[in-house]
């Protein structure tokens, strides 16, 4: 549970962040690395499809 609520939490925070500015998080390796780690792992976790879709989208 612990670890469902902290991807929850981590997938959370990147989309806010993608949200306050695209541009900081579309060009930052290590976020593109994280997000694409979120993908591999649990592609149907609700956020997570967004977040690789919003990172990954003007690359």
């Amino acid at each position: 549970m612990n670890e469902r609520y902290s991807l929850w939490a981590q997938t959370r925070a990147l989309l806010d962040a993608y949200r306050a500015s695209p541009g900081e998080v579309r060009d930052r390796p290590a976020i593109r690395r994280i997000v694409t780690e979120l993908t591999d792992r649990h592609p149907r976790t609700s956020g997570v499809r967004e977040l690789h879709t919003a990172v990954t989208q003007a690359l």
